[in-house]
């Protein structure tokens, strides 16, 4: 399982910018709910194309932070969508939410 969050390896990408990590952590916590209530929504709706659009921009979201657990999940279901097929996402969707409420918490000890 990858790291929740590589801070090291997000601080590589930000040119050792502390405070600008730290305003990136903040503006995803920010709006992280509204990002995975959008992921949620498409599961529910077994919408592949929306699920795939959510997922790639909660993925990308992550990256940034390199949030590797968040991305990993993230990536899947975005797969998940890319294949057209939604209705086999709620074990992702369970993980990805745990993945979130993990990288929540990493971050918060950020700030």
């Amino acid at each position: 399982m990858p790291a929740i969050l590589d801070t090291e390896s997000a601080l590589d990408r930000l040119d050792g910018d502390v405070e600008l990590l730290r305003e990136l952590a903040e503006s995803f916590r920010e709006n992280a709910e509204a990002m995975l209530a959008r992921v949620r929504d498409a599961c529910a709706r077994g919408d592949a194309a929306a699920l795939r659009q959510a997922a790639h921009a909660l993925k990308g979201s992550a990256a940034n932070l390199s949030g590797l657990a968040v991305v990993d999940v993230a990536q899947e279901l975005e797969q998940l969508g890319t294949s057209g097929d939604a209705s086999r996402s709620g074990p992702l969707l369970a993980a990805l939410e745990t993945e979130m409420r993990r990288l929540d918490e990493a971050l918060a000890a950020l700030l």
